[in-house]
């Protein structure tokens, strides 16, 4: 995030608008949703002109889609647009220790969010057994 707040183009910034606005339009599509999801977090990894960053691009996928598989089949889904809207707000006005900490925030709120519904999911099969 804080190479792309210092590297972005006009294009990178209208791809993540893109990807951001797909997130909040899927919302209820848990499928279409993950997929804008990792469209943004691809936009973001173009926009840091690194291209090993770039190149992580299919495990990052592979790990968002999980993550989200996850959340979505306990139903725990927290606010996901205040987060990423903080990354792209810091990226589009250039400020790369912005950038840096919006993103240790959303990475953060994913972690307790999985957490929360792996733990969620336990109980449930808990309960079941």
């Amino acid at each position: 995030a804080r190479l792309a707040a210092e590297r972005r183009t006009e294009g990178d910034l209208e791809a993540l608008e893109r990807a951001l606005a797909a997130m909040v339009g899927s919302a209820a599509d848990p499928v279409a949703h993950a997929a804008a999801d990792v469209a943004f977090h691809r936009a973001l990894l173009r926009a840091s002109g690194n291209e090993l960053l770039g190149r992580i691009g299919g495990v990052l996928e592979a790990v968002l889609r999980a993550r989200d598989e996850l959340v979505e089949r306990v139903g725990h889904r927290d606010d996901f647009r205040a987060p990423h809207a903080a990354v792209l707000a810091a990226i589009r006005e250039r400020r790369p220790q912005r950038a840096h900490d919006a993103m240790a925030a959303l990475l953060a709120k994913s972690r307790t969010d999985a957490l929360a519904a792996a733990s969620a999911g336990a109980e449930r099969l808990g309960a079941g057994a």
